[in-house]
């Protein structure tokens, strides 16, 4: 797979990324668009998040990464618009852990790397709208959202920006077209 093709988007959940992926899928001819979750989901026969949740994080990178090299290398002469998770926050009865198993592992295959960041009551609006559409239960706590944020900021500049072209999109206010218009222009796609 060409670095050259591979755009990947990391943010905490109802940020933006897979809208803003949805429209630029559609903006850019021949473009492929991933959900890492999904993948993941999908190698594990579709287990709920919670399930997912309890793997260990070596264990999951060990089955997702041939999947990933295959997916990447079979769309070589696209675009690729990957859209995932950089570090995600497992709450569980014992606690809160944070698990980061892809910085320096996409890195290998990524031409770019887009953060998407807004602002946390944006993040919770769209939580809640999220909810009343689809039950899907997130956290609506506004100090975990910036807490959310300010990990996966710090993992973005310290593991990844030195290894490969990052830019942090705001995506505050809703604005997903035009976040996908200027991720477009600063890709050259």
């Amino acid at each position: 797979m060409s670095k050259a093709n591979v755009l990947m988007f990391f943010g905490v959940n109802c940020v933006g990324k897979s809208a803003i992926t949805q429209l630029l899928n559609k903006q850019i001819a021949g473009s492929v668009r991933l959900h890492g979750s999904m993948i993941l989901r999908n190698i594990f026969g579709g287990i709920p998040r919670s399930e997912l949740e309890r793997l260990t994080p070596e264990y999951k990178k060990q089955k997702m990464l041939p999947v990933l090299e295959e997916l990447f290398s079979e769309h070589d002469d696209q675009v690729l618009l990957y859209d995932s998770h950089l570090v995600v926050p497992i709450r569980s009865k014992e606690g809160l852990v944070y698990e980061n198993m892809w910085s320096l592992t996409l890195a290998a295959f990524t031409k770019h790397v887009f953060y998407i960041y807004c602002n946390p009551n944006d993040i919770l609006r769209r939580r809640i709208s999220d909810y009343e559409r689809t039950s899907r239960v997130r956290n609506l706590d506004i100090q975990s959202i910036i807490q959310d944020q300010q990990i996966n900021l710090r993992a973005l500049q310290t593991e990844i920006a030195p290894h490969v072209r990052t830019t942090i999109i705001d995506n505050s206010n809703c604005s997903i077209e035009d976040s996908a218009r200027y991720i477009a222009s600063t890709a050259g796609v």
